[in-house]
């Protein structure tokens, strides 16, 4: 059994012991962090938990309540599509049934004050014959059916409301412009005589 733990003792080269004061010295000194944690059952503790940052507050987006005032009718039309598959030996008639608006949309963003008229066309059904069509549309509640408008109408007002902001913010530069009139210009420009005379 000696042999074993001399062979041991010869491979296993045992780390020479530092006192602990030492040691402490040094982590402090050049490493320049908090003094080492006490230990506790094998690991290490720290003993002042720091305090965790607040969590940053949730900006929630600025909404703009935008009123849309006019009214809608329902459209049936027999769909181009199916006449072109006629011209290609497919003998099939598409109808489908739209809703059009013509409405206003009311609404102030930053300093503009907007009034949009809009016209929108938005499919609601389509089949392969005008009861199919309508039979299709009835089977959606009052509520899906107007969930679903909203849905078709949202981006597109978002487009328009955008389109005329654009077009309020142009305005306002050009009349700014505008509105400066002619502005004197005196200045002494230094060329050199060489690119003047070659």
């Amino acid at each position: 059994m000696r042999f074993w733990e001399k062979l041991k003792d010869l491979v296993l080269e045992k780390e020479p012991e530092v006192e602990q004061d030492l040691v402490e010295e040094v982590y402090e000194s050049f490493l320049h962090v908090e003094p080492k944690p006490e230990k506790v059952f094998g690991s290490f503790v720290d003993l002042e938990k720091k305090p965790e940052p607040e969590p940053e507050p949730f900006n929630y987006p600025e909404k703009v309540a935008v009123q849309i005032n006019g009214s809608y009718e329902f459209r049936l039309e027999k769909n181009m599509h199916g006449e072109r598959l006629k011209a290609h030996g497919i003998h099939v008639d598409i109808f489908d049934i739209f809703i059009v608006f013509h409405a206003s949309l009311n609404c102030t963003v930053d300093e503009f004050k907007l009034t949009i008229p809009a016209h929108y066309k938005i499919h609601m059904a389509g089949a392969t014959s005008e009861e199919q069509a309508y039979i299709k549309l009835a089977k959606r509640t009052e509520e899906e059916e107007r969930e679903f408008i909203m849905d078709e109408l949202k981006p597109r007002v978002i487009n328009d409301i955008k389109e005329k902001i654009s077009e309020e913010r142009y305005k306002q530069i050009k009349k700014q412009v505008e509105e400066k009139g002619k502005v004197r210009f005196d200045v002494v420009m230094d060329i050199d005589k060489d690119k003047l005379t070659k």
